[in-house]
């Protein structure tokens, strides 16, 4: 009986625990990737609307053919943060792709030079994050640098899931927008 009562408690204690364990355990991180120093963060995706008083401004520059797309076709804008948790200046990015859960791979429309909102690779230095938090303008693009992409906005509408597949020397990784 001693032995049972015994037994009985230490299983008790080894429930406890293994359930205190889980549910310390954090769930995956979809939004952030890390590349070889970099921490690329998803902020948000949407459809861009360039006739928004808000869109228009974070699209401007775009060429017309751009702006205005064919039926059957929206723009989709995919919005991160990169910031370098490296000691030494890390460049980000030079090639990110728009992926839907079927596969398909989008290209991003090349934006003008002068859109401040535009994601541009660069030269991160040691613990910077860009954009930085106190710019005004990084209030109109969700807080982070926006890739556009031509998508069919039937996959938009059916809840397709976006990612942005981003490549770098040290790897490719996925953050979901």
């Amino acid at each position: 009986m001693l032995l049972g009562c015994a037994v009985a408690g230490l299983v008790a204690v080894a429930v406890l625990l293994a359930t205190e364990n889980a549910a310390h355990a954090a769930p995956p991180n979809y939004t952030q990737a890390d590349i070889g120093g970099l921490e690329y963060h998803a902020v948000v995706g949407r459809p861009i609307h360039p006739g928004n008083p808000v869109d228009a401004a974070i699209t401007r520059g775009l060429p017309a053919r751009d702006r205005h797309l064919p039926h059957g076709q929206i723009l989709f804008g995919g919005f991160l943060t990169v910031t370098n948790s490296s000691r030494t200046p890390t460049p980000s990015a030079a090639r990110i792709e728009l992926r839907d859960d079927d596969g398909t791979t989008y290209q991003p429309i090349p934006m003008p030079a002068s859109n401040p909102y535009a994601y541009r690779p660069a030269t991160i230095r040691p613990s910077e994050t860009v954009p930085r938090d106190d710019r005004a303008a990084d209030n109109l693009a969700a807080g982070g640098r926006m890739l556009l992409f031509r998508v069919p906005a039937a996959r938009y509408r059916d809840g397709a899931v976006f990612e942005l597949v981003v490549h770098t020397g040290a790897g490719i990784r996925t953050v979901e927008v």
